[in-house]
């Protein structure tokens, strides 16, 4: 309440509702997955080390880091937006990735299955597991692909996962339990 003398000298009460709204820009951070905690809402990641460049396609509520670095999420709910701190992520699994910022594996650490989604549909691609030492230990060719589902046979420990296609190449460390 407020009270506000108008011109012939007269007082006037005045009462203002004022409601803030606030944005939830909370982020749960399983380096290298970053998690909004707001719940439908609308998400786009930024890249804390390029000015808060927009990462293009990181529009989930979840955003893989493909790189070493720091990130940030805007979420929009509502009319009300908000853009988060700045979360560092320092032990991505990607040890080489030409294939585009949209590519996610998980889960890694695995218990032997993983789900490997490329972002966009190649052909010609071919997938190789290898284990620390380099050696071969299965390859698979797909005309047309862009989820893969592959089941990593083997003991526990560190394998490479890579994916070439065309001119086209990643590599992705998966910890096997």
């Amino acid at each position: 309440m407020d009270t506000i003398p108008n011109t012939a000298g007269c007082d006037s009460i005045i009462t203002i509702n004022l409601t803030v709204n606030t944005v939830n820009v909370s982020v749960t951070n399983n380096s290298p997955v970053l998690t909004a905690n707001a719940n439908n809402a609308t998400y786009q990641w930024v890249d804390c080390n390029n000015n808060f460049a927009i990462i293009n396609g990181a529009n989930s509520q979840s955003y893989s880091a493909t790189a070493n670095g720091s990130y940030a999420v805007i979420v929009t709910e509502g009319f009300c937006t908000d853009t988060s701190a700045c979360e560092m992520v320092l032990n991505t699994s990607f040890i080489e990735n030409n294939l585009g910022t949209t590519l996610e594996v998980y889960p890694n650490p695995t218990n032997g299955n993983i789900t490997i989604n490329i972002g966009a549909v190649y052909s010609n691609l071919i997938v190789t597991v290898r284990n620390v030492m380099g050696q071969e230990l299965q390859t698979k060719n797909y005309d047309s692909a862009q989820l893969i589902n592959l089941t990593m046979d083997g003991d526990a420990g560190i394998y490479f996962v890579e994916l070439k296609t065309n001119d086209k190449t990643a590599i992705i460390r998966v910890v096997k339990n």
